[in-house]
């Protein structure tokens, strides 16, 4: 082996090093933290979400309150909570509450998914499909 390739060997190596380095001290810092490097945090729900039809869904008056929703006709309701932050569709289109009311009022049958955050049951977003 040429001088020129031991440098180069030995270059590739002492970088490979320095990352080994480095990740043991941060697997040191999280150790030190008291975090379990073994397990990974258990992967939770961002937001849930409810299929059903408009006439399963009554919504809060004037569009922030308590929203219930059955996933069923004998199906226990679901209580959510609509507000300032909550965001309403008719198929890909924004809408506001007065427009959803409507939509929902003249087309009983239609299919909705009611997003929520589980943690909360905050409602996030009303989708009434287009079709």
């Amino acid at each position: 082996m040429n001088i020129r390739a031991r440098k180069t060997a030995f270059g590739g190596m002492a970088i490979g090093l320095v990352l080994v380095a480095a990740l043991a001290g941060q697997m040191d810092a999280k150790a030190q933290q008291g975090v379990d490097l073994r397990r990974s945090p258990a992967p939770r729900a961002i937001e849930a979400a409810i299929e059903t039809t408009a006439n399963r869904v009554v919504l809060p008056t004037g569009g922030i309150g308590k929203l219930d929703v059955r996933r069923c006709q004998a199906c226990v309701p679901v209580a959510l909570l609509a507000g300032t932050a909550s965001r309403y569709f008719l198929g890909p289109k924004a809408v506001g509450f007065e427009e959803l009311q409507t939509s929902l009022a003249t087309n009983p049958r239609a299919l909705v998914v009611v997003m929520y955050r589980p943690d909360t049951a905050e409602l996030t977003r009303l989708v009434v499909s287009s079709r």
